[in-house]
C-alpha cells in the first residue's frame, strides 16, 4: 500500500496542544533525511506524534496547532513499545493557530 493513499482529514485530528519535540527517524520509506517528531496532545485523541521534515521553525510549548496534510503513519520503529503505532502521523508541517 502506498503511503499517499493513507491521507487523513485534518478535521479528524482537529486542534492540538504542542507539547514539544525530539529527534525523529533517520529515514522514512527508505529515504534518508532529517526528521523531527513533535509531541501533540488533543482532548479527542490524547497524546500522539507528528513527524515532519526538520526546519528552523520554533513552536512554543502550550500553543495550539493544526497539522498540515497529515498521512497515517503506522510504524513500530518510531516509538518502539512506548506508544501505539496508530498514534503516528506524517505531515508536511504544523500551523500555529489562535484558540
Amino acid at each position: 500500500m502506498k503511503r499517499e493513499t493513507l491521507v487523513m482529514n485534518s478535521d479528524f485530528i482537529g486542534k492540538a496542544i504542542y507539547e514539544g519535540q525530539e529527534a525523529g527517524p533517520s529515514q522514512i520509506d527508505g529515504v534518508k533525511g532529517n526528521f523531527v517528531k513533535h509531541k501533540l496532545y488533543s482532548e479527542k485523541h490524547g497524546l500522539f506524534d507528528v513527524i515532519t521534515k526538520a526546519t528552523s521553525k520554533v513552536y512554543p510549548a502550550g500553543s495550539w496547532v493544526e497539522v498540515i496534510d497529515p498521512l497515517f503513519y503506522p510504524d513500530n520503529t518510531v516509538n518502539g513499545i512506548n506508544l501505539q503505532p496508530a498514534f503516528n502521523v506524517l505531515a508536511k508541517g504544523l500551523k500555529v493557530i489562535n484558540n
